[in-house]
Formats: C-alpha cells, sequence, structure tokens
C-alpha cells in the first residue's frame, strides 16, 4: 500500500562458532584460509583469551615464530578469569617456544618450562582429576620445550623426572609417562591433543619406544566403530590421519637411515604398509564426509600419496642416486669424458655426455607444472619440525665468508662488481634455468627445491628489471641449472654471477631441507639469485683488494643480499636493483679507477 514499516533488530556476533570455524581451518593446515578467516572475523576480538590462544598456536604451527615473538602475548584480558595464573604461566611458555625455534634451545625456556612444571606438581594436578583443557595445552607446549632442549648442554643432569607428566613416578623412563598419557587423552575424546603429543614425541623416541608407546594393533579402530554406530567425528578422522601419516614417516625414516639388525627391511616395509593403508582409508572417508570444501587438497590427505612413492621407492632398493659429502664433487653427474666438463662446455656436449654417462641412471629434468602446490606445502610442513630451530644467520658458499673484523660494519648498501667488470645481464633478457630430478637423497626433494626457485624467481621478476627468470624443462634451453649439491656444513647454498658461460650451476645443500630451514627454502634462492642478478653480499666492500666492488643505492640493515635469517628482498634492495639494471653509463668509480659495466646475453 507505499507504506514502509522499519524493523529494528540487534545483531550480535557468534565469536564462539567463528572460533571453531578458523580452528577447523587451522587443522586443517589450511593457514592461508584461516588467516583470512581471522582477519574478517576474529581480529577485533584477539584481547578474548580463547581468541589469542588458538591464533598463537595457529602461527606457532604455520611457522610463524617472529609474529608470535612480537605478539604481545599478556594482551587478552585474564584478570578475572579464575585459570589467571594458569594463562599467565602458559603465555610466557608460548613466548619461550617461539623464541626456541627461532634461535635454538635456550637456558631461559627450559628454566621456565621445569618452573611450571613443578608448579603443576605441586597443585597435584592428574592425580585424582583428569587435567583441565588449559593445563593440557601447558603441557603440550612444556613438552615441546623440552624435548627440543633434552639431550643438549643446558639439560641439567639427573633432571630425567622432567621428561614425563608431573604426576608420574620419578624413576619411570624418559618419555614412557607421555605415551601413557597419549592413551589416556584417547580415552577421553582428547584426539587432537594425543596426535599433538604423537608429533611432538616420534622424532625423538627409539623405535622399540616407538612402537612400545604408539603402533597398536587397533590404533585407529575408534573411527570405524564410530561410522557403524552412525557418527561421524571430523576431529577424530583428522587427527587420526595425521597420527597415521606420522607413523607411516616415521617407520621410512627408519627403515632409509636407522635400520636395526633385529627387524628385516622387509618387516620395516611390511609396517610402514599397514600404516599406510590407514591413511589411505581415513583419507576416503575424510574427503567423503568433511565440511571441507575441495577435500583433495587438503595437506593431510595430499600426503598419503607423497608417503606411497617414497614407500614404492624404498622398497626398489637403497637410492642410486643419495648423495654423500664425500661425492660432492663434481657436483654434475661423473662421465666418462669428463673433461666435456669445463667451463666452455655447451648444452650440446653436456646433454652428449649424459648418454655416453656410466652413471646408474640417465640425466632427467623436471616438467615445470609437475607438481600440486597444496601437495608441496604439505611435503614442506611434513619436513618441517616444531623444535627445530631456524638458523641464525645466512651461511653462502657463493662469495668469502664474512670477515671477522667487518663483523660490526653497520648497514650495508648493494654491492655489485668483479673488478675489473661489472657484470649483469642485458636488458630485455630471459634467464632460462632448469632443475635435476635426480641426484637428491629423495626424490620429492628436487620437486621442492625446484618449486622454491620458481616462486623466489617470480619475485624478482615483479621487480621488473627488464631482466627475468623462467623455468624450462630442457637443459639446451637453459643458462642455468638446479643441483643437489649434498652435504657443505651449514652452508645452504651457491650460487654464480653473470657470466659468458653456456651452462653454469646453482647448487643447493643438505643444510637447506633441514626442519627448521626447509620452510625458508624461498628465502634461500632469493639470495641465491640475487648473486645471478649480479649482486654480491652486503659486507663484500674492500676486504679483499682483487674483489673491489661499489656500493650502489641506499644502506639497509637487512638487504637481502646480508646475512640476516631468512633473506627477504627490502624496498632499498628494488630501489637499488632497478637502478642498477637501468643504469645507462659503461662504466663506475671505484675509488680513483673506472671499473666498466659487462652485459652478457641469456637464453
Amino acid at each position: 500500500m507505499g507504506e514502509t514499516n522499519t524493523i529494528h533488530l540487534k545483531v550480535e556476533e557468534d565469536v564462539p562458532a567463528e572460533l571453531e570455524a578458523f580452528v577447523r581451518l587451522s587443522h586443517f593446515a589450511l593457514f592461508d584460509q584461516a588467516r583470512e578467516w581471522f582477519d574478517g572475523c576474529l581480529r577485533d576480538h584477539l584481547a578474548e583469551f580463547p581468541v589469542a590462544l588458538e591464533y598463537a598456536d595457529m602461527l606457532l604451527r604455520q611457522g610463524s615464530y617472529r609474529e608470535v615473538e612480537v605478539l604481545d602475548l599478556h594482551s587478552p584480558d585474564t584478570a578475572g578469569l579464575p585459570e589467571h595464573n594458569d594463562i599467565d604461566r602458559l603465555w610466557g611458555l608460548l613466548e619461550q617456544l617461539a623464541i626456541m625455534h627461532l634461535q635454538g634451545p635456550t637456558s631461559d625456556a627450559l628454566e621456565d618450562a621445569m618452573a611450571c612444571f613443578d608448579y603443576l606438581r605441586y597443585r597435584r594436578v592428574g592425580g585424582d582429576a583428569r587435567p583441565s583443557a588449559l593445563v593440557i595445552h601447558m603441557l603440550e607446549v612444556y613438552l615441546q620445550i623440552v624435548v627440543g632442549a633434552h639431550g643438549t648442554s643446558m639439560w641439567p643432569e639427573g633432571k630425567e623426572l622432567y621428561t614425563n607428566p608431573p604426576w608420574c613416578q620419578s624413576d619411570l623412563p624418559a618419555w614412557r609417562g607421555f605415551g601413557a598419557w597419549y592413551a589416556d587423552l584417547r580415552e577421553c575424546n582428547h584426539f587432537w591433543e594425543a596426535q599433538r603429543i604423537l608429533t611432538i614425541l616420534l622424532p625423538v623416541l627409539p623405535f622399540k619406544d616407538a612402537i612400545d608407546m604408539f603402533m597398536k594393533p587397533d590404533q585407529f579402530g575408534l573411527v570405524v566403530e564410530n561410522i557403524d554406530q552412525g557418527s561421524f567425528d571430523e576431529t577424530l578422522v583428522l587427527s587420526d590421519l595425521m597420527s597415521a601419516n606420522n607413523i607411516c614417516n616415521y617407520v621410512l625414516e627408519y627403515s632409509e637411515g636407522l635400520l636395526s639388525h633385529e627387524l628385516p627391511r622387509e618387516h620395516l616395509f611390511e609396517l610402514a604398509g599397514a600404516y599406510l593403508e590407514s591413511s589411505r582409508s581415513l583419507a576416503v572417508i575424510l574427503s567423503c564426509l568433511s565440511k571441507t570444501d575441495k577435500n583433495e587438497e587438503l595437506p593431510p590427505v595430499l600426503q598419503v600419496e607423497m608417503l606411497e612413492k617414497r614407500l614404492g621407492q624404498l622398497k626398489e632398493g637403497p637410492l642410486s642416486t643419495q648423495i654423500h659429502s664425500d661425492e660432492l664433487q663434481p657436483r654434475m653427474p661423473t662421465f666418462t669424458k669428463a673433461s666435456k666438463i669445463t667451463a666452455a662446455t655447451s648444452q650440446v656436449d653436456y646433454t652428449q655426455g649424459t648418454h655416453e654417462s656410466r652413471a646408474p641412471e640417465p640425466l632427467r629434468t623436471l616438467h615445470p607444472d609437475q607438481a600440486n602446490p597444496a601437495w608441496l606445502h604439505a611435503l614442506q610442513q611434513s619436513l618441517a619440525s616444531p623444535t627445530a630451530a631456524a638458523p641464525t644467520r645466512y651461511t653462502c658458499a657463493s662469495e668469502n665468508v664474512i670477515p671477522g673484523n667487518l663483523g660490526h660494519t653497520g648497514p650495508i648498501a648493494l654491492q655489485v662488481g668483479l673488478a675489473p667488470v661489472i657484470p649483469r645481464w642485458a636488458r630485455s633478457q630471459t634467464v632460462n634455468f632448469a632443475a635435476l630430478a635426480n641426484g637428491y637423497p629423495r626424490s620429492e626433494l628436487a620437486l621442492l627445491a625446484a618449486n622454491a626457485l620458481r616462486d623466489a624467481a617470480e619475485e624478482w621478476n615483479q621487480l621488473d628489471l627488464g631482466v627475468k627468470f623462467q623455468w624450462v624443462e630442457k637443459i639446451q634451453d637453459a643458462s642455468f641449472i638446479l643441483c643437489y649439491g649434498g652435504d657443505r656444513g651449514e652452508a645452504l647454498a651457491q650460487a654464480f654471477f653473470p657470466t659468458e658461460k653456456q651452462l653454469s650451476t646453482l647448487d643447493v645443500y643438505s643444510a637447506s631441507f633441514r626442519p627448521g630451514t626447509v620452510q625458508y627454502l624461498k628465502n634461500i634462492f632469493l639470495h641465491e639469485l640475487g648473486h645471478v642478478l649480479g649482486f654480491r653480499h652486503a659486507f663484500a666492500p674492500n676486504f679483499d683488494v682483487d674483489e673491489e666492488t661499489i656500493e650502489f643505492g641506499p644502506r639497509s640493515p637487512t638487504s637481502v643480499m646480508g646475512y640476516e635469517f631468512p633473506p627477504q628482498i627490502q624496498a632499498t634492495d628494488r630501489e637499488s636493483a632497478v637502478a642498477f639494471y637501468s643504469f645507462p653509463g659503461p662504466s663506475l668509480r671505484v675509488k680513483d679507477s673506472q671499473v666498466s659495466i659487462r652485459d652478457y646475453s641469456a637464453r
């Protein structure tokens, strides 16, 4: 009738429901979606204790340790809560755990953890009553700190009491109490918490202890029992899938590197196969019944395929392409006519040498579209460890190491030049690279490294220098090739500077795949591609008179070409790189001499 009625409704935000959705995404390791959800729904509630706790927990599991370190963990309003003291202790442990990941085990972290243990033991937690959810979380963080510190020089002698829960007898063997608690948590339907205990303990347990604690015939029977009764507990299925994946991976690692004479390799394969079968079944259940969209892209589901490939490779025999530290040189496969592998080697000579090779298998390269990004993320997460520390500084073999007397030089600008010339690629060039598929201890590491190199290349390409990188499949189309260089101590990688050579190499070393480092592969290649573009280490100027350099652009204490870890392209790097590749002159001045600029062409 042309009338308008206005209705006023009070809209209340359902924070618990939003938090539950966030935790669900975090449990599935869908961290990008979880962050997006948090920013849209929960960031305004960060002062509330449950929200802050789950956010900090997600950051730790994602490996964003610096974000946890700078996060004000004492900001949640807990003054009115009865568990105020417990919450403060938990915040302190979370902060110490983040610092441990960045700097390695510290005495402060261990002291705080032991003080928390003594506090819970004084309260007789776990004696007559079941621990609360808050105490369970405290003990989980406590366990991560203690596992990381146990066996180091800072571990106090005669303190094995602290390797078990506070309610256990003092003479119990190390970790046995936590193994029993894992079973108790599952019985009380704390499935996710139990899975976290298994994930923390497996890497440090001897094989026999791991079998006794976690490998039971009816390990995942509860899932089948629930489904038979018409119920579906998504958390149970997900946690059991991740547990089965972890156990399978643990057995495969054991059969690959820690083979016992008491347990033949065939028996280990049977054990791994049994848990792989459980993983397959749980993955199918999750994909069919979960409410999450695109279940086939979930990292825990994708890991099953990776484990299946690894088991197949191990059954075929020892990896013939595995490189040990004594096989570092030459970096390329050994050919019959080794003299062909020289500075002037062409792609034709190189590939011809491959056909004449006596190597166990021919040289293979990776196709640029061979791997699924979600599968690679799952692989990277499986290689990373929640207790492993990241390197304290970047270690690169492309140049001389930083001299001791230049350790406190302060901010240094981007450095260019290898006197008497300054090499760079000619503008409007594409620098192609290929990636070896073999030569790595595990074949999937080749894919992980190559895709990290591509991601780093794309970040440099976004600077629009006039020179860009591109991944190609064929060696004959490439200017350089990504290879595995074996073990070179703490060195992470080695690259080269612009050159006339028709084929150069970029080597990635075993240290880059360590649990605390592997998640930063892209950052490692950001630094190495800086060398490929012609940039030297930030500390390079004048410490070697035969390799004079030029300071180009503004100074930065955190340049991608410095030794800060993980290296990242800074605004000053961006400005200097663009200016360097736009510079039209034929030379630059070093002290009282002129150094010419030489532009090299690339494929």
